[in-house]
């Protein structure tokens, strides 16, 4: 079986790359697999998931693509260009870019199977190319792209049409799927729940190293995007009001992209337990989360927050914003444990941007639920097995399967 793989964007960095590249990890089990995403010879990142004469990626940064890749999300951990803010001209040549490469992989591997993340300006385009030539064509909901139909509905008019043509669709979340079914007019009966997995390979725990080798300090992570829907900023403001010595660090990991480089370097300038650093891929960021403590997610939106999961199977207490997409992932087992503590979001005047006057009652109610874990660490109380048995469900071995099975049996 051939199976060929397409996203928009870089294939690593984000949720969705990750997502992508782990999926291509698993589903080598089952054939052949190709891969199609954007690529930038400026960015540090070589895809080593599939060698090079299984991938077609499209390049930016030189003609005919003179721009950056364009990422779903407005603020990338790379340098990206916005869809809203791309001319008819530069969507056009995307789309001849994207034509190009969509046909040559199909000319040459005749696959069986194409996936493709995003329910948006790609997944159209590939329906429009392939729905006739290809057995089965499956669509990947991550959350982000039914916040850019919200937030730019003329893109969406113009450009993703008929997505009901998907032989089925994956959703992250169980509350998902009356959204996409509503938003895009497709069947219910054609969008499944999976989840987001980890990769069991990379996140899992290893108390010597955290406990015997790391005691020294309390360590607090996150890891992400740095950009105002993250909460990256009130984070920093609640952990500097808790008034901690040096022996609790807060370690922030993620690439600053335009005007939030200084922003964030001024933020911390006067802070001598903040530290600002990049994690290189997903192996480096586990070994991080190994000897950390604390994770903390206090984003106002995420389709899932997967990274939450990674840092619990690699042992973190966590802390995160009231992430429905999450708790559902998690369920009551997890939720109601020591393992987590919810911080309630403020009201958000839309999908990710908070109320302003309830910016500082948020940073509080961070600051008390980041303290009771720290609390629970200087305790030294330990996650239940049962925790982490749970976890388990959502590794990537367990959720690939259940994807694969769902797409050979429908």
């Amino acid at each position: 079986m051939k199976i060929l793989h397409i996203i928009a964007q870089l294939p690593a960095k984000t949720g969705s790359g990750v997502y992508f590249s782990n999926l291509i990890r698993e589903f080598k089990k089952h054939g052949e697999n190709y891969g199609i995403f954007g690529y930038d010879e400026e960015i540090d990142y070589t895809f080593e998931e599939l060698p090079e004469n299984h991938t077609y990626p499209v390049i930016f940064g030189k003609e005919p693509l003179n721009f950056n890749i364009v990422g779903m999300s407005d603020t990338m951990p790379y340098k990206s260009t916005r869809y809203k803010d791309m001319s008819r001209d530069m969507i056009e040549d995307w789309k001849r870019a994207f034509t190009k490469q969509i046909m040559l992989a199909y000319e040459e591997i005749k696959p069986d199977i194409v996936i493709c993340h995003h329910l948006w300006m790609l997944s159209s385009l590939v329906l429009d190319l392939l729905r006739d030539k290809v057995e089965k064509i499956v669509g990947i909901c991550h959350g982000t792209d039914l916040r850019q139909g919200a937030q730019n509905p003329k893109l969406k008019e113009n450009y993703v049409r008929d997505l009901n043509r998907f032989d089925m669709i994956f959703a992250l979340s169980d509350r998902q799927i009356e959204e996409i079914s509503k938003e895009y007019n497709i069947p219910l009966e054609k969008i499944h729940y999976t989840g987001g997995g980890y990769n069991q390979e990379f996140f899992y725990r290893d108390n010597i190293y955290k406990y015997d080798i790391h005691n020294n300090f309390i360590n607090l992570v996150y890891a992400g995007k740095i950009s105002d829907s993250k909460g990256v900023y009130e984070l920093i403001d609640a952990f500097k009001s808790l008034n901690y010595g040096t022996d609790i660090i807060l370690n922030i990991i993620g690439t600053p992209q335009g005007e939030d480089i200084k922003r964030i370097g001024e933020k911390i300038s006067d802070s001598k337990n903040i530290k600002l650093f990049n994690a290189k891929n997903q192996e480096s960021l586990a070994n991080l989360f190994r000897y950390s403590d604390v994770f903390i997610l206090p984003s106002y939106y995420e389709g899932l927050g997967l990274v939450a999961i990674e840092a619990l199977a690699s042992g973190c207490f966590i802390v995160s914003s009231d992430l429905k997409p999450l708790k559902e992932v998690l369920g009551d087992n997890v939720n109601k444990s020591n393992a987590i503590k919810y911080c309630p979001l403020p009201n958000l005047v839309n999908v990710d941007t908070p109320v302003l006057e309830e910016v500082p009652n948020y940073v509080k109610n961070l600051a008390s639920a980041i303290d009771i874990q720290v609390q629970r660490v200087k305790a030294e109380e330990k996650i239940p097995e049962d925790v982490y048995e749970s976890i388990r469900v959502h590794s990537w071995e367990n959720i690939a399967e259940k994807m694969y099975k769902i797409i050979v049996e429908n």
